[in-house]
């Protein structure tokens, strides 16, 4: 699937010379067999609170062993209603191949260079300041023939909408305005201050 999108890309424009993937995920994944597969908890925070170098690591352990013991089980979950997980089905694997998408990513063969970012941000909330100066920077270094693309996956597959909905009842409610927020803050400094090179103030101002 990825290497269709980038295939579109590199179709549907011509002035485009470069694609810079983000990957916005803090929970442990990776593609086995070409497939994706996530080692998640509760609400989808297996990785909170572990640093970016620890969650490299831990995707790198994972590969390693099923390099060593490649007869594996590929887990389907359903979320109870505090996101609870709750195991449903299994399936049993003979790993060929098992990649974390950098790898992936660093695989692929376009007429224009591919390269990769990860920003790792915990599912149902908002980004913290660091990673918001990171994106930044990554931004501002980023040539106007580049073609930056955010996997919108959750919005078309799981019609899972950022924008929070007043009526709801769910646990993440609390965390999807605050959430919300901050990316309202967010937009008025590009808008505004980023354009004059003011620095990121930080939410709420």
């Amino acid at each position: 699937m990825l290497a269709g999108v980038i295939d579109r890309i590199a179709n549907g424009g011509a002035e485009v010379r470069r694609v810079l993937i983000v990957d916005l995920r803090q929970e442990s994944h990776a593609f086995v067999n070409d497939r994706a597969v996530s080692w998640c908890a509760d609400r989808d925070w297996a990785n909170v609170g572990y640093s970016p170098a620890w969650i490299a690591r831990d995707e790198q352990c994972e590969l390693e062993k099923l390099a060593t013991a490649p007869e594996t089980n590929i887990f389907t979950i359903s979320k109870g209603a505090e996101g609870e997980i709750q195991v449903v089905g299994a399936t049993p694997l003979h790993v060929t191949r098992a990649e974390t998408e950098e790898m992936v990513v660093e695989r692929l063969r376009s007429r224009f260079e591919v390269s990769y970012c990860r920003l790792h941000v915990t599912d149902h909330c908002a980004p913290e300041g660091e990673t918001l100066r990171m994106f930044l920077q990554l931004l501002g270094n980023v040539a106007p023939t580049t073609w930056v693309h955010f996997r919108r996956r959750r919005l078309r597959l799981f019609h899972y909408d950022v924008r929070p909905d007043p009526t709801s009842k769910r646990w993440q409610m609390p965390l999807s305005e605050a959430r919300w927020r901050l990316l309202e803050s967010f937009r008025q400094y590009v808008f505004g201050g980023y354009g004059a090179g003011q620095p990121w103030p930080g939410p709420g101002t």
